[in-house]
């Protein structure tokens, strides 16, 4: 069978898309090119993005292999901008709120990151996943049509909801207070000098 060779050139396209420049440019920008890179190729593939994604037959769960492979690699590249910039240490001391504490038990061997930034992944992970699937599945009335505004507004509240919490950690120096006056791009802003926009070169 071809799967595997199929699903691990799938899983790896939206981080090639998103890939080439990202380091040229401020965080809140990285972490907007690199979930547009997943939002575009969704909505290009719509079909196998479903497959990936969707609901699955009743009774049927998702083995180990090409399909779970894929679905970490399109997540992957999230993951690298997510806590870009985060010291070991402030990513260790994320915690877990009351109520989730039954989390600490989960085996994370597997895992490159402790149990309370892996639950902040997965939190944030379903925003920018969910307004995809909404645009994807045509359900962003009245805002149809203006989905790549509606996701880059969220990608830029998420980016600056990071920063505030990385800066509120215990060790943390906060960036607004070393550097006044200066404030996060927005996603949308343009490149640093010498580095190519995302958009540049577009029709």
């Amino acid at each position: 069978m071809r799967a595997g060779p199929r699903w691990s050139s799938t899983a790896q396209r939206p981080r090639d898309s998103g890939a080439g420049g990202r380091r040229c440019l401020a965080h809140a920008q990285r972490l907007f090119a690199a979930t547009n890179a997943y939002r575009t190729w969704a909505l290009a593939n719509r079909p196998t993005f479903l497959l990936v994604y969707g609901t699955p037959v009743p009774g049927y769960e998702l083995p180990d292999g090409p399909i779970g492979d894929a679905a970490f690699g399109l997540a992957a590249p999230f993951l690298e901008v997510v806590f870009e910039g985060w010291s070991p240490e402030q990513i260790a001391a994320l915690p877990l709120h009351p109520g989730a504490e039954r989390l600490a038990e989960a085996g994370l061997d597997d895992t490159p990151l402790p149990i309370g930034a892996l639950a902040l992944f997965y939190e944030l992970r379903a925003r920018m996943h969910g307004l995809v699937m909404l645009e994807l599945l045509g359900h962003l009335a009245p805002l149809t049509g203006y989905g790549e505004e509606l996701f880059r507004n969220s990608m830029s509240r998420l980016a600056d909801e990071l920063a505030v919490l990385r800066d509120a950690l215990p060790g943390s120096v906060s960036r607004s207070a070393s550097r006044p006056g200066r404030t996060a791009p927005h996603p949308g802003a343009a490149a640093p000098a010498g580095c190519r926009s995302p958009s540049a070169g577009r029709s």
